[in-house]
């Protein structure tokens, strides 16, 4: 121990200032540095491939003039593609799907940004009924294609909605078409096996969408539908997908990007002045 403080001290009286001034506090601000960049903003929510088990929600799309009382579907499998194009995340699900339960989940998907996912859906069956007309709705082996120019974000605090089918997609004309009977006694049979059905079945597999659950109920609601789509299916044109996940991505990584390059400005003038002296860390 004596040894130790003599040759601090020794030290201390070769080289004054390394006690005091500028070394001290630049010694410190180099060893914090980093701590201070690494959080620049803590509210930024994408962790690209770190599991944290986001779970994926499918409900079905909503009408103005069709209530829909059962809604299933029988999830195969689920992909998701990253932005060059390669699949990133595969799950074999095969479980039963209940979406009109704003608890169902489907899988627990990987975090990150995905700019394409695929369903492989076994089976669907839908019963319900507008003013005139009941319906059934059924079909196999449906494969649902999402999009995204953009980029859509999968992250633990950013759950996200799966709606099957455009808003829409069953109507009031659409049932009294395939209506057997008339009156209130008809009910629509919907094969979508039928070839005539096939832009039924064309509407589900390729106008579907995926919508960030603002409001957190669990279902697809007004508010969710106003924030516009973070992916779609190729056939679908209601608005550009992933717009709406670029913006508040972008709004929350540029508060990090904010942070950091004020802190870099701060640190710059006195970084240089302690490397010309050879005395930063």
């Amino acid at each position: 121990m004596r040894r130790h403080d003599g040759a601090s001290t020794s030290s201390m009286a070769t080289h004054p200032a390394a006690s005091r001034g500028p070394v001290s506090v630049g010694l410190a601000l180099c060893l914090l540095a980093p701590c201070l960049l690494a959080t620049g903003c803590q509210d930024l929510d994408v962790h690209e491939g770190t599991i944290v088990g986001n779970p994926g929600s499918l409900r079905a799309a909503r009408s103005s003039t069709v209530d829909v009382d059962v809604a299933e579907a029988f999830v195969a499998e689920v992909v998701l593609f990253d932005c060059e194009g390669e699949a990133g995340f595969e799950e074999v699900v095969d479980e039963e799907v209940d979406l009109l339960d704003p608890q169902s989940t489907f899988a627990d998907l990987d975090d990150g940004t995905w700019c394409g996912a695929e369903l492989l859906l076994d089976e669907v069956f839908w019963v319900g009924g507008g003013e005139e007309t009941s319906f059934e709705l059924e079909g196999s082996e449906l494969l649902v294609v999402l999009e995204s120019t953009a980029g859509f974000v999968l992250a633990e605090s950013l759950p996200t909605l799966w709606q099957l089918g455009p808003p829409e997609l069953l109507t009031a004309e659409l049932l009294a078409e395939h209506a057997e009977g008339s009156g209130d006694g008809g009910e629509a049979f919907l094969d979508l096996d039928d070839p005539d059905l096939d832009d039924l079945r064309a509407a589900l597999e390729e106008r579907s969408a995926v919508y960030e659950d603002i409001d957190g109920d669990g279902l697809i609601s007004d508010p969710d539908e106003n924030a516009g789509t973070l992916a779609t299916g190729p056939g679908r044109e209601d608005e550009a997908a992933g717009d709406a996940d670029e913006e508040r991505v972008t709004s929350k990584s540029g508060c990090a990007r904010r942070s950091r390059a004020s802190l870099l400005l701060l640190l710059l003038p006195l970084a240089g002045s302690l490397l010309r002296q050879g005395r930063c860390c």
